[in-house]
């Protein structure tokens, strides 16, 4: 919580308390397990929710769970839109369109693992693509293949799927992604994500593709926090500690920088103003030696 804090308020928001629209993949506690902190800590415009019934909207729900019945709850009593995650939703903002590509055919009664309720969202901005995965499995993963064309799946990076499970993230997905960069968001977990057999995959993609995938995969549990900036090109920033990141630090050796240059560029023109002020002390002191030798 505390490191989810520090990283929005410093990073992302800049000091504003404001979140326009906030996506909850699925009720996993991974996911959802800060959600009720935000919503009590920051000023909510839209959240994008799993197709699931809370307790309080249904109480003969068997998808919910003790978080998500506590989110949704405090959202209804603060009046956030709620709006659910479903394919065909799109969101334009400002040259960012981000389009909602599942879940495809989930109705709020099914008996559907959590993980396969996480929606798969394209963002694209600036002539750049980003595919975010959630925790789908191989089973959606089959289903968008057989949905869309090769054109809508395909991007430039990938937020590779369930923290790089073995039983996500299959051949035909990446090959069909065919990203530049993945990202893995994972920490330390004792389930082996990222698998060996996802690596292996990445590694057989670009050998068949005569790629560098595996060069540009970031993990956050080896980098920390990942951010991809969209501009020309595609710039990646690593932060990889969030705890130790000082910003405070950041900002003195920043001015030092900029001191030291201010004075890298000043420093010819402070020599010969002192040049100068030597010069006219000797010719002061020579007038008055030659003044002292007449007077004598």
């Amino acid at each position: 919580k505390e490191n989810l804090d520090y990283y929005l308020k410093n990073i992302i928001l800049n000091k504003n308390k404001m979140i326009d629209y906030l996506v909850l993949t699925h009720i996993d506690n991974d996911h959802s397990g800060n959600m009720v902190h935000l919503l009590h800590e920051y000023k909510i415009g839209v959240i994008y929710r799993p197709q699931i019934l809370a307790k309080i909207e249904d109480p003969d729900t068997t998808n919910s769970n003790n978080i998500y019945d506590e989110m949704i709850k405090t959202a209804i009593s603060k009046n956030i839109e709620l709006r659910f995650n479903k394919f065909g939703n799109s969101l334009v903002v400002g040259n960012n369109v981000l389009s909602w590509l599942s879940p495809i055919n989930i109705d709020y009664k099914e008996d559907v693992a959590s993980n396969d309720y996480s929606p798969v969202i394209r963002l694209d901005y600036n002539n750049h693509s980003a595919l975010f995965t959630g925790d789908i499995s191989s089973d959606v993963e089959e289903e968008l293949l057989n949905f869309y064309s090769i054109e809508t799946l395909d991007v430039d990076i990938l937020k590779i799927a369930h923290h790089g499970s073995a039983y996500s993230n299959s051949a035909e997905f990446i090959n069909a992604t065919s990203p530049q960069f993945a990202c893995v968001s994972v920490g330390k977990n004792t389930y082996g994500h990222p698998s060996n057999m996802f690596i292996e995959r990445i590694l057989e993609y670009d050998n068949l593709n005569n790629s560098s995938l595996y060069d540009n995969l970031y993990s956050t549990k080896d980098n920390g926090n990942v951010i991809f900036t969209l501009k020309n090109d595609i710039d990646v920033n690593l932060i990889d500690n969030i705890n130790n990141y000082s910003f405070t630090s950041y900002y003195l050796y920043s001015t030092i920088a900029i001191l030291l240059l201010l004075f890298n560029m000043l420093s010819p023109y402070f020599k010969i103003y002192l040049k100068n002020r030597r010069f006219i002390k000797q010719n002061k002191e020579f007038e008055e030696n030659v003044k002292l030798q007449q007077n004598q």
